[in-house]
């Protein structure tokens, strides 16, 4: 995806132009092309990812320390930066936000300290999708800018004395990287007992299997049909973003989604399948890193005495 609204909308995307130039060992920290530094902000950290998913926060859950999100991917690229130390945390807010209308974008979400939730939870903006903390001061603005047929997110967390500002470009998983061996898939679970299938995708929040799903569900059914005696478990498993509840429920749906296609699409008995969804208890790598909530949501086949 080459975006740049920036030049576009005929100015970068900050409403002062002039920018300080940051000390020595900040200087290989660039900015992203969408999004320039605010005045006087001193880069510390740039993380970027050709293809990661991304829960965008849209809303603050009233009376629950809950958040609305809208579920994307695409190139992720996350910058931290020092606040001046003469301005304040809603000043730069304030000033993120005009510039995505100005350049021609929409906010769709933003919050100003105790609107984003109470001080002593600010940790759980972290927890939920790697965002800075907000704890009661400064706030948060999301938007979403488009130029022709590319689109880009911006999330942008303000604290007392730093910001934080994340781009997703949405774009379409480059698929066909990854083979799928149902052999080696069917002799690990002969083995351990349980095998991830990789290459199951579900629309965003929903339990509806996508097209590019087809390869892994064939696998599944290749594993199952060289083992006709075998009766499994097909098991939904999910991060730990968001709420409990929402998490299992998903999970279990999403697994007897995959149970009726199997039965429907390739001609499995549905005597040896039961879908089960047991939603954040089995995570497979830490929740505090997108790679390892990436991990986390997956698919099993597991056999069933």
């Amino acid at each position: 995806m080459n975006m740049c609204v920036a030049a576009a909308a005929g100015a970068a995307l900050l409403v002062s132009t002039t920018m300080t130039i940051p000390p020595a060992d900040a200087a290989t920290l660039d900015d992203h092309p969408l999004v320039s530094r605010y005045e006087g902000s001193t880069p510390t950290r740039r993380d970027e990812e050709a293809f990661q998913s991304f829960r965008l926060i849209t809303g603050v859950v009233p009376d629950s320390l809950d958040f609305e999100s809208l579920e994307l991917a695409g190139r992720l690229t996350r910058i931290n930066y020092e606040n001046p130390a003469d301005r304040s945390a809603l000043e730069i807010l304030a000033n993120y936000e005009q510039a995505i209308i100005g350049a021609g974008g929409e906010v769709i979400f933003t919050c100003r300290e105790t609107e984003c939730g109470p001080g002593f939870a600010g940790s759980r903006w972290g927890r939920f999708n790697g965002s800075i903390h907000l704890p009661g001061v400064g706030g948060y603005v999301a938007g979403r800018i488009a130029a022709g047929e590319d689109v880009a997110y911006v999330a942008v967390g303000v604290a007392k004395r730093r910001h934080q500002v994340t781009v997703i470009e949405v774009e379409d998983m480059e698929t066909g990287l990854v083979t799928i061996d149902p052999e080696a898939l069917g002799q690990e679970l002969d083995r351990l007992g349980h095998v991830a299938i990789p290459g199951v995708y579900f629309d965003t929040g929903k339990a509806t299997l996508t097209s590019e799903s087809a390869e892994a569900l064939d696998a599944m059914a290749a594993i199952l049909s060289a083992r006709p005696t075998l009766a499994a478990w097909v098991v939904g498993h999910t991060d730990w973003t968001g709420a409990f509840e929402l998490n299992a429920s998903l999970s279990d749906a999403r697994a007897k989604a995959v149970v009726d296609a199997l039965v429907s699409s390739h001609g499995i008995d549905p005597v040896r399948l039961e879908g089960r969804g047991v939603g954040p208890l089995a995570p497979r790598a830490a929740n505090d890193t997108e790679a390892g909530r990436s991990s986390n949501r997956r698919v099993e086949l597991v056999r069933r005495p």
